[in-house]
């Protein structure tokens, strides 16, 4: 109710609902997890009230920048799901970067606070695989969201398509 966005529940359906209509039409499909970077530190420093009003600003710019089609919930705590039907991965890259960016230009403006409350996001990127299930998907943006976290925050780090079965090697992130 905080953010005014999809619970996870209601994008759990919409992920399997995009994965069959996957299934049945070859068009892309892109999954990302983003989450806010040191976000406890957000609620530590300024309080809880103020790391809600992040959640709140955070979700009302994503949603002004994303395509008619995007699903976008949250997922969980600081973290947010979205599904982009009908985009690759330059595309979703692309929409991304320029979402970063937007941050780093307007930081949020937040009630109470003097100056601008400067936050960044790590987003975990990746494209749907024939045959994948969605726990697979999950788990691949899962582990290109950890990439970005552990190579330094406030960037898009892409998740490989998965090693079909029986060839050699594994799905790493990127």
């Amino acid at each position: 109710p905080l953010t005014g966005l999809w619970n996870r529940r209601h994008m759990m359906h919409q992920l399997e609902l995009s994965l069959s209509g996957k299934r049945a039409q070859d068009n892309d499909f892109c999954l990302i997890l983003l989450d806010v970077d040191h976000f406890k530190l957000v609620n530590d420093n300024y309080g809880h009230q103020t790391g809600d009003q992040v959640l709140v600003a955070l979700a009302r710019l994503l949603v002004s920048r994303l395509r008619e089609s995007d699903t976008l919930c949250r997922w969980g705590g600081e973290e947010f799901l979205l599904l982009m039907p009908g985009c690759n991965l330059d595309e979703a890259q692309e929409r991304l970067e320029t979402i970063r960016q937007d941050l780093h230009a307007h930081p949020l403006q937040l009630d109470g606070l003097a100056d601008h409350l400067p936050v960044t996001l790590s987003f975990g990127l990746t494209a749907y695989a024939e045959g994948e299930t969605s726990s697979q998907l999950l788990q691949r943006a899962d582990q290109a969201l950890y990439a970005a976290k552990h190579a330094g925050r406030d960037r898009i780090c892409i998740s490989p398509a998965p090693t079909p079965a029986g060839s050699e090697g594994g799905t790493a992130a990127a």
